[in-house]
């Protein structure tokens, strides 16, 4: 049974060797090539003198090989190991995710305010309209009422409520339902036609 698994391991040592790139890289070179091929011989009769007597040097050398082999295996992690690797992978796989949800909210968040943004400049700009109309309406406003007392003041006075709805007009607002003054009295006279 051990000579088996000597030769096993043998044969396990050999095929890493061929798959090699050290032995690979001097396959153009004859001599490289020779010495591989002596050395594989060499091998092959000292594994075979180890099977065929346990008491021989060659046996030794074989075994000496195949413990220097699997002293230089890397260790397998034990379970304690890999639990931790398994919890720093965790670890690692849920701050990404924090991350990016974290991204994910911070890219939300700056969209809403470019929104808001967009919403409060529109505002302004509507704003701005709403004062530049009023700055013109309330200077058309003052001009009828300067000329209402520059008529009245050149000794022709403006009829009151003329002026009441030319002013209601430039800011907006309804003439009043019955009319009031000269206007309202010439109607009246005349039977509301």
């Amino acid at each position: 049974m051990p000579n088996r698994r000597i030769q096993d391991e043998q044969q396990e040592n050999e095929t890493r060797a061929e798959g090699n790139g050290d032995l690979e890289n001097g396959a153009d070179d004859p001599m490289y090539s020779n010495i591989v091929a002596e050395l594989k011989k060499k091998v092959e009769e000292m594994f075979e003198e180890a099977k065929g007597n346990p008491k021989s040097d060659a046996y030794a050398m074989v075994h000496i090989l195949l413990l220097s082999q699997l002293t230089n295996l890397p260790a397998k992690p034990s379970v304690a190991e890999l639990k931790t690797i398994l919890g720093q992978e965790q670890k690692r796989q849920s701050a990404k995710e924090h991350l990016r949800l974290a991204v994910e909210k911070e890219k939300d968040a700056r969209d809403l305010n470019r929104k808001r943004l967009r919403l409060l400049e529109e505002q302004v700009k509507a704003m701005r309209l709403k004062v530049k109309s009023g700055r013109r309406k309330m200077k058309e406003a003052q001009q009828a009422a300067q000329q209402a007392i520059a008529a009245q003041q050149g000794g022709h006075p403006m009829d009151a409520l003329e002026v009441y709805n030319r002013i209601a007009e430039i800011v907006g607002l309804r003439s009043p339902l019955k009319p009031i003054g000269p206007a309202f009295e010439k109607s009246e006279a005349t039977g509301g036609q």
